[in-house]
């Protein structure tokens, strides 16, 4: 097979992944699935005419994981009396809790079981159970009712009020609302809080009813319970979707990672063949050079902000290689250069922050400095293509696939979401990213593997004590 067609094969499956994602768009799910206009539908089609005018949702949760829901709709229309009969409600209630859409278990399978249906007036309430509502994590109990799985898709309070219960004794230990982004939702969806109780009132209208497009937890536990537990148990709830991130989108991309690589390195190996002249302190002032050339477009390249972290990284390396030629000369060395690059992408990012007078994160900046790992561990390939040069056989290619590998792991670990999936158009960012990754490595590569050589060409025996080798 050649070359061209497992391109365009690779081309193909992007594509379809891609396209994959953006059909798969979720939308917005109901909080209570025998509420409102799911119990109506459920009454049309079973023959009965009637409109809900009221309806109240309310979960308790119970120390077991398991939760009781107890749902209250009010009914009116031209089949409303018809419907009140009990066989009727009966059929109706158990049906809206069997085929209804919405909580509980929109994104996977569930067991309901109705434990009791009854009328009163012109008002049916169905009390029915759920056995898996909520985990134990550290000590505390989650609630992951409002949490899709990573989908994403949202959520219709398509009820007049909506009430979330914990065990006896029990309290709310985080903060549902601070979970919601109230700018791009629709409409009053902020939960009150009050002991162990949490509330949110909605509408019966789905159509223009509140809803927001965020996943949340309820943590329930004692009062006293530290935050770490409360921020474990959250993570531990989550960590399954960062996982399944990890292999849908940061495993494939390794391969392109690992193939422009390979092409850099055997380009280094072929143009190092070719130029017995250059030498690594040539190169450090072409790194160095690449770095202030990157810093000054910064103001001039629309979206210059991406090249700051790259520009901070080259002038790192070039400079230490220059003032300090032995660093590159060991993997000890080559790696305390290469988190020093690392560390100077992060503080660039906060102090660039800073003056465009933004508030400081932290996060964001270690964020942004691992992500530039697969660019620092160029360093480490170099050393390990300078070894094989040198007839250092397959330990050393074992060593720079390795060190590749893990660094392209760690950075798609962290850009990855934990707790959400993205759509499939990510695929095609971090294939270029990785492509590009590789080829902004490929100076250092350079680098490390020509200060390999210049150390075994070095005249070791004139050098005096405790002075530096002579430069070749």
């Amino acid at each position: 097979m050649s070359r061209c067609f497992v391109a365009i094969g690779l081309l193909v499956v992007l594509a379809v992944l891609t396209a994959a994602g953006a059909v798969a768009s979720p939308q917005p799910d109901p909080v209570c699935r025998a509420c409102g206009g799911s119990f109506a539908d459920a009454a049309a089609d079973r023959g009965y005419d009637v409109t809900v005018t009221n309806s109240t949702a309310t979960v308790r949760i119970h120390e077991n994981g398991s939760a009781t829901w107890t749902v209250t709709n009010r009914l009116n229309g031209t089949g409303a009396d018809a419907l009140a009969e009990p066989d009727a409600a009966e059929s109706v209630a158990r049906a809206t809790v069997s085929e209804g859409h919405g909580l509980p278990h929109v994104y996977e399978e569930g067991s309901l079981t109705v434990e009791s249906v009854s009328v009163e007036g012109r008002s049916i309430t169905v009390e029915f159970t759920d056995p898996d509502a909520a985990t134990r994590r550290l000590g505390t109990l989650v609630v992951d009712y409002f949490h899709s799985d990573g989908v994403q898709g949202g959520w219709i309070l398509d009820v007049d009020e909506f009430t979330l219960v914990g065990p006896p004794g029990s309290t709310v230990l985080n903060d549902p609302a601070a979970a919601v982004d109230t700018e791009l939702s629709t409409g009053d969806v902020t939960a009150t809080v009050d002991g162990g109780r949490v509330t949110w009132r909605g509408s019966l209208d789905e159509e223009y009813g509140p809803v927001f497009y965020d996943d949340l937890y309820v943590v329930y536990g004692d009062s006293g319970t530290a935050d770490w537990r409360v921020a474990g148990a959250t993570a531990l709830t989550s960590a399954p979707i960062w996982l399944g991130n990890l292999g849908t989108f940061v495993a494939p991309t390794a391969f392109f990672y690992l193939g422009a690589l390979f092409v850099v390195v055997v380009g280094v190996d072929a143009l190092l063949s070719l130029d017995a002249d250059v030498h690594s302190r040539r190169i450090a002032r072409a790194v160095a050079a690449l770095g202030a050339l990157a810093a000054a477009a910064v103001p001039v390249v629309p979206n210059g902000r991406w090249l700051v972290g790259l520009a901070a990284a080259y002038l790192v390396v070039g400079g230490g290689a220059l003032a300090a030629p032995r660093l590159l000369r060991s993997v000890r060395g080559a790696t305390s250069l290469g988190i020093a690059s690392l560390v100077a992408v992060g503080g660039v990012s906060i102090a660039q922050t800073s003056l465009l007078g933004g508030g400081v994160v932290f996060e964001r900046a270690v964020e942004l400095a691992v992500s530039h790992l697969p660019l620092a561990t160029g360093l480490l390939v170099g050393r390990a293509l300078g070894e094989y040069r040198a007839g250092g056989g397959l330990r050393p290619v074992l060593f720079g696939a390795a060190v590749a590998l893990t660094g392209w792991f760690v950075a798609g670990a962290v850009y990855v979401p934990f707790a959400s999936t993205p759509f499939g158009l990510i695929l095609v960012v971090m294939g270029a990213g990785a492509v590009a990754g590789a080829l902004a490595a490929a100076p250092l590569v350079a680098l490390t593997a020509l200060a390999s050589e210049d150390r075994a060409a070095e005249p070791r025996m004139v050098d005096a004590p405790g002075e530096p080798a002579a430069e070749s």
